[in-house]
């Protein structure tokens, strides 16, 4: 299944990127202030009928990061309604996104609240500062849907982030990674053009609100912390895996634990095909997928 096409594309993400990288040369930032990273920066799940939804940050964005934001909800919110998809993300500062990737995680036709259509917005770099618990991120579907669902990280390096690159994905419509109870992506060869880069999978599970689920970790990436989501319809459980990386568990006080990933993975040198990002899960027959990126 396809979704409406009339999104800006990859290119036009890395016009506007290089655009903003011109400007931050034009403004170095202090590099004492700028630690690399990728970091969790909040999530939401919304179980009504509806066309939107939108976080309130949990941890600050600064000037010159960059913002990549997933959005998940299933398309088919009843038999006779139209579906419906993620065509734009906005935020509080007034950044400008663009799609990354889209991925449908659901049959071909859709079928009622199962899965999801999955869209990775990213913002190159954030002008402005945004704070904790006072800035918002929204992302609009074209038609209402349940469970929609969207995660968020800001992505920080000397010199500006830059985009993320795919470096690889389980299938859209894929009914062999639906009836399986693993699921891997291997890493090609990458040579990240920067210091302290890292790969970054991100692994997301639609179920049923069941409990009695477990999932075991196996292959070359590291994971930190998962969450399970609950929804009206089914759950969510998203997961974050990398390589390369230092992975750093942050809580204060009275507040949600944040994930901060700092790449050690160096600029210049080939990291060689054949990392893998693996997971079990003790059922079969649920909508799965991985989408994992290089970030520099």
């Amino acid at each position: 299944m396809t979704a409406p096409n009339d999104r800006s594309s990859v290119a036009s993400v890395l016009a506007q990127h290089e655009k903003l990288i011109q400007r931050l040369e034009a403004n170095p930032c202090d590099d004492t202030q700028i630690v690399r990273n990728v970091g969790d920066i909040g999530s939401v799940i919304d179980g009504t009928l509806g066309s939107t939804v939108t976080l309130t940050l949990s941890q600050d964005v600064l000037p010159y990061d960059g913002i990549m934001v997933a959005a998940h909800a299933p398309s088919l919110p009843s038999v006779a309604a139209t579906e419906g998809f993620p065509v734009s993300c906005s935020d509080s500062a007034g950044n400008t996104y663009s799609v990354l990737l889209t991925r449908d995680y659901q049959h071909s036709p859709a079928q009622v609240n199962t899965g999801a259509y999955t869209v990775i917005f990213f913002c190159p770099l954030s002008y402005l500062p945004m704070d904790e618990g006072v800035a918002t991120i929204s992302v609009t579907w074209d038609n209402p849907v349940y469970d929609r669902f969207v995660y968020a990280w800001n992505v920080r390096h000397v010199g500006g982030a830059s985009i993320p690159q795919l470096l690889g994905s389980t299938a859209s419509n894929d009914m062999a990674v639906y009836a399986a109870s693993t699921m891997s992506v291997t890493m090609p060869a990458w040579t990240p053009a920067r210091d302290n880069s890292l790969a970054f999978a991100l692994f997301l599970v639609f179920r049923p609100n069941i409990p009695g689920w477990a999932f075991s970790i196996q292959g070359d990436f590291f994971m930190a912390k998962w969450g399970r989501f609950t929804g009206s319809q089914q759950d969510y459980i998203f997961m974050v895996q990398t390589y390369g990386a230092n992975a750093y568990i942050v809580v204060e006080q009275g507040g949600p634990e944040i994930e901060i990933d700092q790449g050690y993975l160096p600029g210049g040198v080939l990291t060689a095909a054949g990392k893998i990002a693996k997971q079990s899960y003790s059922s079969t027959n649920d909508w799965k997928g991985i989408r994992m990126f290089g970030v520099e």
